[in-house]
């Protein structure tokens, strides 16, 4: 069996260039290219020293950090998979962030001048606009509001605006919230906003369903972070499907139809499906009584 493998590592950055105060977002693809299965694969972060960590997410394995270096003990990898981490961080000055990154697993690699990579990104010179995502529980009656924040950083000494307007995704407007859009003006100092949706409240089971408010047309600003990702969560139970009794005289000749109502309730706002069969009580199947 081959052993040798080619273990990789990449990475992105957004936003690039970063903004002092806001989400500066990682992320660190790593791949095993083959031939052979790596075993004991390890990610070796050196994160910026200008910025401070907030949180780190793998699609496999586990993180830690400790004093300023994340490791991540991703464990085997077979030929061609990939695992990747997203790392989040916040700019606090000017000094262009590093992030440094490396991996390795116990196998022969066959190319390490793909182990490391090096990311430098300088900062933006204008404050940036980041809106947040929300998530919120639909109700049942009438409707409840999610308040999306937009951030300003580093605060202005000009006057700032900004565009807002919503968007579907698998929610719909008018059916699952109210569409909105207008302007956002930061005075000067000024740093946080609100855009405030209505969420129109439902007793029909559903998935959680998602929709968007996006940022777009500033002015001295630039945009950080332009799509907020709203989330209803449905909070309405399964509905339950029943079927009733029925009785029929069965008559001296031919057939007599047993029609049974199936019901599902309450209503469901996905399709449901369900199995059915019909099984001997005291009654036999036509086949039994001709052997009677």
């Amino acid at each position: 069996a081959t052993t040798d493998t080619d273990v990789a590592v990449s990475q992105t950055v957004v936003p690039d260039p970063f903004f002092i105060g806001l989400n500066t977002i990682y992320t660190l693809v790593v791949t095993n290219k083959g031939p052979g299965v790596a075993t004991g694969v390890t990610l070796t972060n050196w994160l910026p020293q200008t910025a401070n960590f907030v949180s780190a997410t793998t699609t496999q394995g586990s993180c830690v950090v400790t004093g300023g270096v994340m490791t991540c003990s991703l464990g085997t990898m077979p030929n061609r998979s990939r695992a990747t981490i997203t790392v989040v961080v916040v700019a606090t000055n000017s000094t262009p962030l590093t992030n440094i990154v490396a991996v390795a697993s116990n196998e022969l690699d066959i190319n390490p001048s793909n182990n490391t990579s090096t990311r430098v990104s300088t900062q933006n010179t204008q404050p940036g606009l980041y809106v947040a995502d929300v998530s919120i529980i639909e109700g049942n009656v009438g409707s409840v509001s999610a308040s999306f924040d937009v951030i300003l950083s580093p605060p202005s000494t000009q006057s700032v605006t900004v565009a807002y307007s919503t968007a579907n995704s698998t929610a719909q407007a008018g059916i699952d919230y109210v569409t909105v859009a207008g302007v956002l003006t930061f005075a000067p100092g000024v740093t946080n906003q609100t855009v405030t949706v209505t969420i129109l409240s439902d007793t029909v089971y559903e998935l959680d369903e998602t929709f968007f408010v996006n940022l777009t047309n500033p002015t001295n600003a630039a945009i950080a972070k332009s799509t907020g990702i709203g989330t209803i969560i449905n909070d309405d139970p399964l509905p339950y499907v029943s079927i009733n009794n029925v009785a029929v005289v069965e008559g001296n000749s031919g057939t007599t139809n047993a029609v049974f109502t199936v019901t599902l309730a309450p209503a469901s706002g996905l399709p449901t499906t369900v199995n059915y069969s019909t099984a001997i009580g005291t009654a036999a199947r036509p086949a039994l009584r001709q052997r009677r």
